[in-house]
């Protein structure tokens, strides 16, 4: 007798079909379909006892009858590749025997199973991390390329790339993020963008300890051209709820750029006190509206048509060189340190660049760039600005690192106003850096800077510690004390705790060393402060690949869309070295 556990294996492992196709014969095609119909039976539980024992003795008549049935099948296995088929493409029979018999055998559509899906997240995830177009996915040499590699796997359509794959690595990304900040505490950072297709959104993003940035939600604010204050508070403390439900982070802390809406908005979060949060300002904007503030903007122009004309026209290129002239560096938008380099070596090679409009060549030169070559007042601003501007940028570059502290950005503050007293600016110059830094700090700078192991508030003067100890006293009044006593090395501290080998791994690092010391308010008070980044630089890379993600060509991808792809994009590229 067959038992139904055996059947049923039979069935699942060839199917009613395929056995049609392997024999051809009506008489035994009707003896498979008598066992099926007694498996099926079975399964669903509805035999009554007198039909079972019915069944029971048609089954030791057909078991001879189903033994043939095997014995021809097998002869014929080789001359029939049915079973080749099954193997090249995702099995039918792996579905319930009932919707196999239920309907006739046909080529099968792309069904995922387990290690199927693993598949094509894995190969949906390849187009996700390189920004390449969904459509990939259906081309010949793509799909060939894994008929090598993986004979009868078939790689996803961009249907199911740009849908339910989507959703289902989004799902997985998110969830690997969740169980790296849960439970720690984070720091948020708000700011706008306007999409190639011209559609403004605000983006509000996170950054983990470990310097990982994960994309929160992006809002399209169509309906808001010029988003207020309350508008901008509202969305503020949604982010804020919502990164803190979804993930299980606390965001302890809340950077933005500086705009007059954006500072009004930063006072109603701190007036409203979400638990101590810690709002304050983008350094690395700042720096940018202080050297626009000095004119330096001005004397780009000037610097950046002089040194593309001599890289770019043919005639001056080679006159120039012939003249012994060296290497000019371009400046490249939005990058300010090849601002500072190119302005040097035009500075170097200012005489030559003379000497070539005075020379043989001078009529096929353009008159507009001679003019400016000549002009004695653009090489002395060039001069003065490339002084300010290369310890600008300097400063500028390390608040732009992900694991520059506000304790930290203060100390950069700090060193750029030395620098500048050096270089001797002027009187009108002096001022606009003054109050562009006083934009900048605030008394939690003073604090995070004294409570840094390295810094320790050594540059700060006696008003500047006293201000960020009012402010600790005002908000945390628990843990002054254990914090004036690290900043002094006295009991429970001592100076051996300071040692360079002990404070280079971070002030975070540092201070959870010492937990055992530490109260838990005091403990993560120093997590808190010591998680903070000094300026947006990673929801503005955010936008940099939201706009290559949701490009002219892509736009009818969508906002929600492009987000998904986005928080993948940078998932998936978090560890690369980055090019900048």
């Amino acid at each position: 007798m067959i038992s139904p556990d055996t059947s049923s294996t039979l069935m699942a492992r060839r199917g009613k079909e395929g056995l049609k196709l392997k024999m051809g014969s009506q008489e035994n095609t009707e003896a498979v379909e008598r066992i099926v119909s007694i498996v099926l039976d079975q399964e669903d539980g509805d035999l009554e006892e007198d039909k079972n024992a019915e069944n029971v003795e048609d089954q030791n008549q057909e078991e001879p009858e189903l033994q043939q049935i095997e014995a021809q099948a097998d002869q014929v296995e080789d001359e029939v590749d049915f079973w080749g088929q099954i193997s090249r493409s995702p099995s039918p029979w792996g579905r319930s025997y009932a919707t196999s018999y239920a309907t006739s055998y046909a080529e099968p559509e792309k069904e995922t199973t387990t290690e199927e899906d693993l598949y094509d997240d894995v190969v949906a995830s390849f187009i996700y991390g390189t920004n390449s177009p969904f459509k990939i996915s259906e081309h010949p040499s793509f799909i060939n390329m894994f008929e090598t590699l993986h004979p009868g796997y078939k790689p996803p359509t961009r249907h199911q790339v740009a849908g339910k794959i989507l959703n289902r690595v989004y799902e997985k990304e998110q969830q690997k993020c969740i169980k790296k900040v849960k439970g720690t505490n984070v720091c948020m950072s708000l700011d706008g963008w306007a999409i190639t297709v011209n559609e403004p959104i605000l983006c509000s993003s996170i950054t983990s300890f470990c310097s990982s940035t994960y994309l929160v939600e992006t809002i399209d604010t169509r309906g808001h051209p010029q988003p207020t204050a309350e508008y901008l508070f509202k969305i503020a403390v949604h982010a804020i709820q919502k990164c803190e439900r979804e993930y299980g982070c606390k965001v302890g802390s809340f950077v933005t750029d500086n705009a007059v809406n954006v500072l009004k908005m930063r006072n109603e979060l701190l007036k409203d006190d979400l638990e101590g949060l810690i709002c304050y300002g983008c350094s690395a904007h700042i720096l940018n509206l202080l050297l626009k503030d000095i004119g330096i903007t001005n004397i780009k122009e000037h610097i950046v048509q002089i040194v593309k004309y001599f890289t770019s026209n043919e005639v001056a290129s080679s006159a120039y060189k012939n003249a012994g002239g060296s290497e000019l560096k371009l400046y490249k938008r939005g990058r300010w340190n090849t601002l500072s380099d190119s302005c040097e070596t035009c500075l170097e090679n200012w005489e030559i660049m003379a000497k070539v409009c005075e020379g043989p060549s001078k009529d096929k030169l353009d008159k507009t760039i001679m003019r400016k070559i000549m002009d004695s007042n653009i090489q002395i601003c060039a001069d003065d600005m490339s002084k300010v501007l290369k310890h600008i940028v300097e400063a500028l570059n390390r608040v732009q690192q992900k694991q520059c502290d506000i304790g930290e950005s203060l100390e950069v503050w700090k060193i750029l106003e030395q620098k500048m007293k050096e270089v001797g600016v002027s009187k009108d110059t002096w001022a606009k850096f003054k109050k562009r830094m006083a934009l900048a700090i605030s008394p939690i700078h003073f604090l995070a800077n004294l409570m840094h192991p390295i810094y320790r508030g050594k540059r700060l003067s006696t008003s500047e510690v006293n201000q960020g100890t009012l402010w600790l006293g005002n908000h945390h009044p628990g843990v002054k004390d254990i914090i004036i006593k690290a900043h002094t090395g006295s009991d429970p501290f001592n100076e051996s705790m300071f040692q360079q080998e002990l404070v280079e791994a971070g002030p975070k690092a540092w201070w959870q060393s010492h937990k055992d010391i530490l109260s838990i308010e005091a403990y993560e008070f120093a997590c808190q402060v010591f998680t903070t980044t000094a300026s947006t630089v990673g929801t503005d890379k955010m936008f940099s690949s939201f706009g290559m993600v949701q490009s002219v060509e892509r736009s009818r991808i969508g906002p929600e869309k492009a987000e998904k792809l986005s928080f993948i994009y940078t998932a998936l590229n978090q560890n690369m070295n980055d090019d900048e």
